[in-house]
């Protein structure tokens, strides 16, 4: 089997890695240990809330990142 790409884990995350990869026309091995859906994306219902700008500052962490 020969593929240009091979993504690790089938979460929301690789599952929408592999299909944006497909559908630019890369051959895509897709690797899951378990059954798809259920590590992290289960765990987190496939979101990972982001802390509001500033908010780790009063830790010591310069949070402000120029885009």
């Amino acid at each position: 089997m020969k593929s240009d790409v091979i993504v690790v884990g089938a979460g929301i995350i690789g599952l929408a890695a592999a299909a944006r990869l497909l559908a630019q026309g890369a051959e895509v091995t897709l690797l899951e240990r378990n059954l798809i859906g259920h590590e992290s994306s289960w765990a987190g219902g496939g979101e990972r809330p982001a802390a509001p700008a500033g908010s780790s500052r009063d830790e010591g962490f310069d949070d402000d990142i120029p885009f």
